[in-house]
């Protein structure tokens, strides 16, 4: 109680004078991130670890992207070049994991002929 209470102060926290529907707002609003998490979770379970992998890949790749094409961050070299061999090094580990994935599969794959 005296956490919440402190929350409260001017000077520390939250404004005092918080009316109900912006406290109705922020206790509600865990269910907005929650839900997204809970989904997200559902579909891990039911795909491809291969697949989620490569997904997970794409969000930094579409962020760097918009920095540098579309909102024009200023790039080194360097950063560049750190870049590459990151994207260079992922390709590397996911041939790996392809390659592999479909010589487990190739023995059931002859079951079916």
């Amino acid at each position: 109680m005296a956490l919440l209470r402190l929350a409260f102060q001017p000077r520390l926290g939250l404004p005092s004078p918080l009316t109900w529907p912006v406290a109705l707002l922020v206790a509600l609003s865990g269910s907005a991130t929650e839900i997204p998490l809970v989904t997200s979770a559902y579909g891990v379970q039911r795909s491809h670890y291969l697949t989620v992998s490569f997904i997970q890949y794409l969000n930094p790749l579409i962020q760097f992207c918009m920095a540098v094409f579309l909102l024009h961050e200023p790039m080194l070299a360097q950063g560049y070049a750190a870049f590459d061999v990151i994207w260079v090094a992922i390709a590397v580990y996911s041939f790996g994991a392809v390659r592999g994935y479909w010589e487990r599969l190739k023995p059931h794959a002859r079951e079916f002929l």
